[in-house]
């Protein structure tokens, strides 16, 4: 059990007004380690349809009383059961950072504010809630969740410890379902088709439960799959969580030999591991217990496979298309200082600079010396086998403040 700590529950409109299953849930295993769970009254919506929408000066005055009520009562978090709500409430520190009255408030209300899951894995650390669920479940990676809020994460390691739940990767995981708070209503062709393509990539997964971290998101997608009569189960974490739960499973990370997973995706949890301290040994140790990476990379093997026999098949005269790329890349090899000499002109031509490194070392000092003098905060890459045997990314991870990111 957890040291006892007082939580203000930020109940988001949605689950406060159509879902108070879900609120259940959340206070319920919050309470269960040890928090004592307080809710104001006062709080209505966070402002972002409005917000978004254009009202921004409209706005401020939802600010003042979200922010007022939340903080209302002494407690230590404040959590909810929405990343893009709580991703809402950690604007409102830019939003406000002038206002004489508000910004010191709307900075402690950023400082204290998670979003469930979040608050589960990196506040309280716990790695087991000790639920049981028998059943295979696919999840919906919200957009605000990650790109806003910043949380990659920690939902995947949470569910990952559920007993008897077996988790199957979403296709395009990363896209949006086409909800977006009033863009479902202004752009409704456009946010039909979006969330069509989300529940055709839900539907081929044959999962029993869809599980998500914002219930405005599985609230659209439940809405069209009922519509068109999928029988997919929709739950938001914090039921799953709460579900058939024995405290003895329960584990605490620290009690684990776990490393606890960034929440920013520089190593990207169940999603692909991008940059990790461990050796590749090690790491190949972990990707043979990791159920969902093994799925994963089965799923991608034969869907590479098939795509590779009807290309043969389409193109035909296969050994003789071989022998023509071969041709191609040995006249390529050859002429290659041409290439990248022309390559080099029209780069500079188009306003570009091409520098080129005599080695590895020269290579990653050049890199690091132009993120240093243009102040850049996140270096978007290419993943290739190069900027790895040259150590690239942790020589970047070096300079502060910068974060890197591969392009695939």
């Amino acid at each position: 059990m957890h040291l006892s700590m007082k939580v203000c529950i930020f109940s988001t409109c949605i689950v406060d007004l159509l879902f108070p299953n879900v609120g259940q849930a959340m206070v319920e295993v919050l309470e269960r380690f040890g928090c004592e769970t307080v809710f104001p009254k006062g709080q209505v919506c966070c402002g972002q349809p409005t917000y978004n929408s254009g009202y921004s000066k409209e706005t401020i005055k939802t600010f003042y009383n979200e922010i007022d009520a939340l903080l209302s009562v002494d407690a230590d978090y404040i959590v909810g059961p929405s990343g893009s709500c709580v991703g809402m409430l950690k604007e409102y520190k830019d939003i406000l950072k002038d206002d004489p009255n508000y910004a010191k408030k709307a900075q402690i209300l950023h400082d204290k504010t998670y979003e469930f899951s979040q608050f589960i894995y990196r506040v309280l650390g716990i790695l087991d809630c000790g639920a049981q669920l028998d059943a295979t479940a696919t999840f919906h990676r919200s957009c605000h969740m990650t790109r806003l809020l910043g949380e990659r994460t920690a939902p995947f390691v949470l569910l990952d410890h559920v007993k008897d739940l077996e988790m199957i990767p979403l296709h395009n995981v990363q896209l949006c379902c086409g909800f977006g708070g009033t863009f479902s209503a202004k752009e409704p062709e456009i946010s039909e088709a979006m969330v069509d393509d989300k529940v055709n990539n839900i539907v081929a997964t044959n999962a029993q439960i869809l599980i998500g971290a914002d219930q405005a998101c599985l609230m659209n997608i439940g809405g069209r799959m009922n519509r068109r009569g999928e029988k997919i189960i929709v739950m938001h974490i914090a039921e799953v969580l709460n579900h058939n739960v024995d405290l003895s499973r329960v584990k605490y990370v620290k009690d684990t030999d776990h490393q606890m997973v960034p929440a920013n995706g520089t190593v990207v949890y169940k999603m692909g591991l991008k940059i990790s301290e461990l050796s590749f040994d090690e790491r190949v140790k972990n990707a043979k217990k990791d159920k969902f990476m093994r799925a994963s990379v089965a799923k991608a093997q034969d869907a590479q496979f098939e795509k590779r026999t009807r290309a043969r098949e389409q193109l035909g005269h296969w050994n003789e298309w071989r022998e023509l790329g071969e041709q191609i890349r040995q006249h390529a090899v050859k002429h290659l200082p041409d290439y990248l000499e022309e390559f080099s002109e029209n780069v500079q031509k188009n306003g570009g600079h091409v520098y080129f490194a005599k080695t590895d070392v020269d290579a990653t000092a050049y890199i690091k010396q132009v993120a240093r003098e243009k102040n850049v905060k996140k270096v978007v890459k290419s993943k290739s086998m190069v900027t790895t045997e040259i150590d690239l990314d942790k020589e970047l991870l070096k300079i502060p403040g910068v974060s890197v990111m591969e392009t695939d």
